[in-house]
C-alpha cells in the first residue's frame, strides 16, 4: 500500500512541476488593485478566477464550478489606502545601483522562463521632480532588459504610481526551480572561491 501512495504522489509532484500554468492579469492598480485575474492549469481543466467588479472568487473543473466565494458588503468598502512611495537617499541610491548589474542577469531569465505576454503602462511620481527624474532613469534601464512592452511616464507634478494592461504568464515552476538552483550553485561557488584566496 506504502509503495502505492509514493508513486501516486511522486506522480502529482511531477505533474505539478512539469506542466505549465497560465497566468492572466487585466486591470489597473492606483492604490488598490481593480481588474479580474484568471489562473488555468492542464490546458484549461483546472481553474481559479477572481473578478474585482463583482467581487468573486471562483475555482473550476472543466466547466464546472467547484467553489464560489463571494465577500460581504463591508467588506468591499475598505478606506482606500494613499500612495506612499519610496523616497531614495543618496546613499540609498548608489548602494542600489552598484547591486542593480548583478540583479538583471538573475531576473531576465526568470522573465524569460516564465513567457510573458501583453502590454504595461506605468505612471510614476513621487512628489519631487529630481527624484522622479532619478527613479524613472533607473526602472526605465531595467524595464529595457524584459521582452514585454512596458512604457514608462514620470509624473513631475504630482506623487501618484498607476499601472494598468494585461499581462499573461506562462509559468513552469520545475524551469523557475531549476533557476534558483543555479543561482544557489553560484553563489556557493563564489564563496568557495572567496574564502579560498
Amino acid at each position: 500500500m506504502t509503495p502505492v501512495i509514493l508513486i501516486a504522489a511522486a506522480t502529482v509532484m511531477a505533474v505539478i512541476i512539469i506542466v505549465p500554468f497560465r497566468l492572466n492579469i487585466q486591470g489597473a492598480f492606483d492604490g488598490r488593485f481593480g481588474g479580474d485575474i484568471l489562473i488555468t492549469w492542464l490546458w484549461g481543466l483546472a481553474s481559479a478566477e477572481y473578478t474585482k467588479s463583482r467581487g468573486t472568487i471562483s475555482i473550476l473543473l472543466g466547466k464546472r464550478r467547484m467553489f464560489h466565494f463571494r465577500p460581504a458588503a463591508s467588506c468591499d468598502k475598505k478606506r482606500k489606502r494613499s500612495f506612499r512611495p519610496f523616497r531614495p537617499t543618496a546613499d540609498g541610491t548608489i548602494s542600489f545601483l552598484g547591486k542593480l548589474p548583478s540583479l538583471i542577469g538573475p531576473a531576465r531569465k526568470v522573465w524569460r522562463s516564465i513567457s510573458p505576454n501583453g502590454g504595461i503602462r506605468l505612471v510614476l511620481g513621487l512628489g519631487d521632480p529630481a527624484q522622479t527624474g532619478l527613479c524613472a532613469g533607473v526602472l526605465a534601464s531595467m524595464l529595457a532588459a524584459l521582452p514585454l512592452p512596458i512604457s514608462l511616464e514620470p509624473d513631475f507634478t504630482q506623487e501618484r504610481c498607476v499601472a494598468e494592461g494585461i499581462l499573461s504568464l506562462r509559468i513552469v515552476i520545475g524551469s523557475l526551480l531549476l533557476i534558483f538552483v543555479g543561482l544557489l550553485l553560484s553563489r556557493v561557488r563564489r564563496i568557495l572561491v572567496h574564502s579560498s584566496n
